[in-house]
């Protein structure tokens, strides 16, 4: 897979049908597994539709029609294979929070990981907002990078 960071940004908000999509899904090389929401989720704002590509460790979700969010895997977790495609200049899945917040700066928001008695490990999370998307870190409990959602800003 090909695809540049850059490129991931400016397909958010794009028509699940525009060429911007359809180019991004072809560039990633393999036929997405397509699903969606549960009725039984109710969610006012509609149900979400998903193109998992499960051995590029990527999954995409539409709303309304439109990309609303990217989902990147970096560990064999949920069927999907680890993403090893271009991400953030000089950041890769595994990478110690500590020297990742050193190259994107403080985090607009951000939380420790924690047990739970009931769900087990949460993991700890930064999240940062820039003008037109947000990027979500979360990380494992050795502080490792393990997933990433670059989201649309409302």
């Amino acid at each position: 897979m090909t695809v540049e960071w850059a490129s991931f940004i400016d397909v958010l908000g794009k028509r699940e049908d525009s060429v911007e999509v359809i180019n991004l899904c072809q560039a990633i090389g393999e036929s997405p597994v397509i699903s969606t929401e549960a009725d039984e989720y109710n969610d006012p704002d509609g149900k979400t539709k998903y193109y998992k590509f499960f051995h590029s460790g990527i999954e995409m979700g539409f709303r309304k029609d439109c990309l609303s969010h990217l989902h990147f895997y970096f560990g064999n977790e949920d069927g999907y294979s680890p993403f090893t495609g271009n991400f953030i200049p000089g950041i890769k899945g595994g990478m110690d929070r500590t020297f990742i917040t050193k190259l994107l700066g403080k985090p607009t928001l951000s939380g420790e990981g924690k047990v739970d008695m009931l769900l087990g490990w949460i993991n700890g999370w930064a999240k940062y907002d820039y003008r037109n998307h947000s990027l979500h870190l979360q990380y494992t409990e050795h502080n490792h990078l393990c997933h990433a959602t670059l989201m649309k800003k409302l």
